[in-house]
């Protein structure tokens, strides 16, 4: 018993570390990042999975590996070419490659920025720290999700306009 409790002892170490090398948790304080790592999930995708980012409930930050966020190609209200892309076999947009640090999910938080975007596993693993929307809201500090927040907004201004002119370029 003693030897698990130390074994999770050293786990949650581990997860508070890893946090804290995130730029979306370098400045919360140690208690903090203490208190939300119970919160924080790995998972992990190889490489070719889709990710459907507008279905999700949880934000993941990256912590190993690279992906792409990209928009699918397919006709408007076209659910079997949208299954295609969710199994690999569609035909994606690359909008942003997104590596160590980024997060992406996040609006599960802030559904007016949905915009049908998936991201999807380019590096053979790809590895992340995922929390789910209600936890994140509860107990993460405020100002990280603002700046989470601040950057979704960003990212989905530059890229509908980007996407808008790649669709007029076709």
């Amino acid at each position: 018993d003693r030897y698990m409790k130390e074994s999770e002892e050293e786990h949650l170490l581990r997860k508070v570390k890893t946090l804290r090398s995130l730029k979306q948790f370098a400045n919360v304080s140690d208690r903090h990042a203490r208190e939300i790592a119970q919160f924080f999930a790995e998972h992990e995708f190889v490489e070719g999975d889709v990710f459907d980012l507008d279905t999700s409930d949880r934000v993941h930050f990256i912590i190993e590996g690279e992906a792409n966020l990209a928009v699918p190609l397919v006709g408007e209200g076209d659910k079997r070419e949208k299954r295609k892309v969710r199994r690999g076999q569609g035909k994606l947009m690359k909008l942003q490659a997104i590596s160590r640090g980024a997060n992406f999910g996040e609006t599960c938080m802030c559904p007016a920025h949905r915009r049908g975007w998936v991201m999807q596993a380019t590096s053979p693993v790809l590895r992340t720290y995922a929390i789910n929307r209600v936890q994140m809201v509860d107990h993460v500090d405020k100002g990280v999700i603002e700046a989470i927040e601040e950057e979704l907004a960003f990212r989905t201004s530059y890229f509908d306009s980007f996407y808008d002119g790649a669709l007029d370029r076709m």
